[in-house]
């Protein structure tokens, strides 16, 4: 059997060759800068430049899958899921469907079928024009959330409060009336946001655990504050709920029959009521899979792989509690400028690893993505308010020791001495 791998991953921590081992000729097709510096044990491997919206990953991986008689595809990024699944189709190998990647995948009709099935989901329309996002938020009558039906880590999420509002953002929106927008625009949820994370496979669940962030993602990126996730307690009330919803939602949708991992992103009402914000067919960012490893040995991505490989996987059972403690994570977020100092290590209690990402005379604008941090923190916490205590005096830590230059701003009389000067 020959397995044909997608990826964007960083090699040092995705070792497939390591992780398929016995799976047979392994064909790796990677982004820029994600190819191991080491080609040996590959039967192929080669890298593409503008990865996400180059065809020629596609036309290599057909022309390798006929050649090589590829058996899986094997896919660990929200980017390739549909790309994954369209290269299976072609090939005629097991794996994800192309109808069960677009439901995972647009947000539309992933929230039509979960609609359909009588689960609840804030009130949504997709839309292409003006006129259908003005009479949309008229219709809701407050505050609209406006995404790309594709879109991830909270990129381009826009709140808008009011008419006024939509006409603002739709003004500098800069798309023509015959373009499609590719946007979904969806009634704005006041509740909290948990998530729940696992392996999937056959429309069931088979293993799965919860977590809260301390602020939603959209409004830390906003604000420039820490994307943060708290392990909730297994077998509490809040977790059975949004665990049940997890696999109603799961069964809704088109199954993924190979083991494979799943990001759900839930709202959990003062009344209790659990509605679905999205889902995914991959594992979760923002130190997830650190936290899934910590409290349960579970290495998410290792599973997904093996998985869509055709492997066998060791999880414990559904329900059981994690037998390593609860864990959480902190990234800690750039600021904008350049870096002049980062401490080395952190003392404080319940931090399990420390982990910066930049060093010094490294530049940014801030924080782009939620996925954007300076350093990574792991924490250990008996209960999910320890959890959040030791978060903050992490924040408070870092930012007080961490320093960054901000250019002063060129002012306009030296503005123009520089271009006289030209």
């Amino acid at each position: 059997m020959s397995v044909l791998i997608l990826s964007k991953k960083n090699p040092a921590s995705h070792p497939y060759q390591e992780w398929l081992a016995g799976a047979g000729p392994l064909f790796l097709l990677a982004a820029a800068g994600s190819r191991p510096k080491d080609p040996s044990g590959w039967a192929w491997s080669e890298e593409f430049a503008e990865y996400n919206r180059n065809g020629a990953v596609e036309i290599r991986a057909v022309r390798l899958g006929q050649e090589h008689k590829v058996r899986r595809v094997v896919s660990l990024s929200e980017a390739d899921v549909v790309r994954a699944a369209r290269i299976r189709q072609w090939l005629g190998v097991p794996g994800q469907s192309v109808e069960s990647a677009l439901a995972f995948r647009d947000k539309h009709r992933m929230k039509t079928l979960v609609s359909e099935a009588g689960l609840a989901v804030p009130r949504f329309r997709a839309v292409d024009c003006v006129g259908g996002l003005v009479d949309f938020a008229a219709e809701v009558g407050g505050p609209i959330v406006v995404k790309r039906r594709s879109g991830s880590g909270s990129v381009g999420v826009r709140v808008l409060a009011d008419r006024r509002a939509v006409e603002q953002w739709a003004a500098g929106l800069c798309m023509g009336p015959d373009e499609p927008w590719g946007l979904l625009a969806e009634e704005y949820v006041d509740a909290r946001l948990f998530h729940v994370n696992g392996i999937m496979s056959g429309g069931q669940v088979l293993h799965a655990w919860s977590s809260a962030y301390v602020q939603p993602p959209m409004k830390a990126l906003e604000q420039g504050r820490p994307q943060t996730v708290v392990m909730l307690s297994a077998g509490s009330e809040t977790a059975r709920v949004l665990e049940e919803f997890t696999a109603s939602v799961i069964a809704a949708l088109p199954c993924v029959e190979e083991p494979t991992s799943f990001h759900a992103e839930l709202f959990l009402a003062a009344d209790r009521t659990v509605s679905l914000c999205e889902i995914a067919a991959r594992t979760g960012g923002c130190g997830i899979n650190d936290v899934s490893q910590l409290a349960y040995g579970v290495d998410l991505n290792l599973c997904s792989a093996r998985g869509q490989a055709g492997l066998p996987i060791g999880l414990p059972p559904r329900h059981a509690p994690p037998p390593r403690g609860l864990f959480g994570c902190v990234l800690l977020p750039p600021r904008a400028g350049r870096l002049m100092h980062l401490p080395a290590t952190c003392p404080l209690s319940g931090v399990v690893s420390y982990r910066p990402r930049l060093a010094p005379g490294a530049t940014s604008v801030g924080t782009p993505s939620v996925s954007s941090a300076a350093a990574v923190v792991l924490i250990a916490g008996a209960t999910p308010n320890e959890q959040v205590e030791r978060m903050a005096a992490v924040e408070r830590w870092f930012y007080g020791l961490a320093r960054w230059h901000l250019p002063a701003p060129v002012r306009d009389d030296d503005a123009r001495r520089e271009a006289s000067s030209r």
